[in-house]
């Protein structure tokens, strides 16, 4: 794999959000923006907007654009975060770091990582990382659907890879 380095996004550059805003219509595209975003974050003046301080954003690009993007916007004492793979990189030992990388970093800001999920088998996934979650979902929490809250924190994640050698650019 070749040398992994996650960028944080700088709001109101023009190229990173360039960078984002062909993620979104890549998103849009492949119907992956309605299961990863709330119906209020759909439109692309919003989609921006989410990304910007105080969020913490992590990029990974290769030449065919975004692979990888983590990111987490405060919440109470921790943050919520969200995390998306490009389909061609999911299940590769890439995106396991870049992932990892990018949890570590914002788990360097925050003690405490609250994770959403409406997907019930996404929470024995997460689980592997070391995320505990409650027992029973809270309903309509998401557009009206069920999810489950779950918390991680830097004593509680379990990294699979070693750390990339670069780390995560800050």
């Amino acid at each position: 794999e070749p040398l992994l380095i996650l960028i944080p996004y700088a709001a109101g550059t023009v190229l990173h959000d360039h960078a984002l805003a062909g993620w979104w219509l890549a998103l849009t595209q492949a119907g992956e923006l309605e299961p990863l975003f709330p119906v209020k974050d759909w439109a692309l003046g919003p989609f921006l907007a989410r990304f910007r301080p105080p969020t913490r954003c992590y990029l990974a690009a290769d030449a065919t654009g975004l692979w990888a993007a983590i990111w987490a916007s405060p919440w109470v004492g921790g943050a919520i975060p969200g995390l998306w793979v490009r389909p061609d990189r999911r299940r590769t030992k890439a995106a396991l770091r870049a992932v990892e990388d990018g949890v570590g970093a914002l788990l360097a800001e925050w003690p405490v990582l609250v994770v959403v999920t409406r997907a019930p088998a996404r929470r024995d996934l997460y689980a592997h990382f070391g995320v505990a979650f409650s027992p029973a979902p809270i309903p309509a929490l998401f557009d009206g659907e069920a999810v489950w809250l779950g918390w991680l924190t830097a004593d509680t994640f379990v990294r699979r890879c070693t750390p990339a050698v670069a780390g995560v650019a800050v």
